[in-house]
Parts: C-alpha cells; sequence; structure tokens
C-alpha cells in the first residue's frame, strides 16, 4: 500500500471538529469524495474505507485541540498518483474544516 499522510489545522473545539468530520462521512452524497464509504467512529478517531475517483482507499482521521492528522493508504496500483491524490484529499479536507 501507498500511504499519504497530513495534518491540517482548524478552529474548533475538539467536539465541533468530530461532529463536522462525522456529518461529512455520513453525508457519502454525489458531493462526497468519498464513494461506497464505511466508516467508524470511536471518540475522535475515525477509521474509513471507500473509494476515491475509482480507486479502493482506506484510511484513519484523528482529531485533535487544533488539528486533524490524516492517513489515507492506497493500493500500489495508484502509486503514481500517490501526490495529485494527497493534493486532492487534503484540498477536500481542508475545505470541509473550514
Amino acid at each position: 500500500m501507498a500511504e499519504v499522510e497530513f495534518e491540517i489545522e482548524h478552529k474548533f473545539s475538539r467536539d465541533e471538529a468530530v461532529s463536522k468530520l462525522r456529518r461529512l462521512l455520513v453525508a457519502n452524497g454525489c458531493d462526497s469524495l468519498l464513494r461506497d464509504l464505511d466508516f467508524a467512529a470511536d471518540d475522535d478517531e475515525f477509521s474509513f474505507s471507500g473509494k476515491i475517483k475509482g480507486v479502493d482507499v482506506s484510511g484513519v482521521v484523528l482529531v485533535f485541540d487544533l488539528s486533524v492528522r490524516i492517513l489515507v493508504s492506497l493500493p500500489w496500483a495508484a502509486q503514481p498518483f500517490r501526490e495529485p491524490a494527497g493534493k486532492y484529499i487534503r484540498e477536500y479536507f481542508e475545505a470541509n474544516l473550514a
């Protein structure tokens, strides 16, 4: 697996950030980055799996007081797209945590 990891700062309380992420992951609609989403939440930690633009992915989102750390695993076949996929995922989460 190829991995993409990044941290995004937020201005919310930890509980507000968790709530925003929960809504984001539950809103698996047409504007969602993730399709066929399956996720589990344990307080301020989310694990997920699904598809991004047809590619199977899985990951973990950890919520901290001032930031969110996201680790996404991509299949080896997606290795050439690791950087653009990471940028796309980062921008998606940044826009939804603004």
